[in-house]
């Protein structure tokens, strides 16, 4: 979602980061959420998936083929943790 909350988040000074969390960035709209979640409601539906296309893709390879779902989430983590270790560097 979102949200606004990263740039309300407290550094080690107990300051305002003032700076949107860029994941964050990346999710839905608020609004949009709501609307999605009332209709459901009414609707009376027993499931939502508030997800983009991609992440839904990942939920139904689980369901089809749980090993390759796992390793290629294991091959995105090592991906993510090197990409990491280089910023710090």
């Amino acid at each position: 979602m979102n949200t606004g909350f990263g740039r309300h988040a407290l550094n080690v000074r107990g300051e305002p980061m003032n700076v949107d969390d860029a994941n964050q960035a990346k999710g839905l709209d608020p609004t949009y959420a709501a609307e999605r979640i009332f209709s459901a409601l009414v609707n009376r539906k027993t499931e939502l998936l508030l997800a983009p296309l991609l992440h839904r893709l990942g939920i139904f390879l689980r369901w089809l083929w749980p090993n390759l779902f796992f390793y290629l989430n294991y091959r995105r983590s090592l991906k993510e943790a090197a990409i990491h270790h280089a910023k710090q560097e």
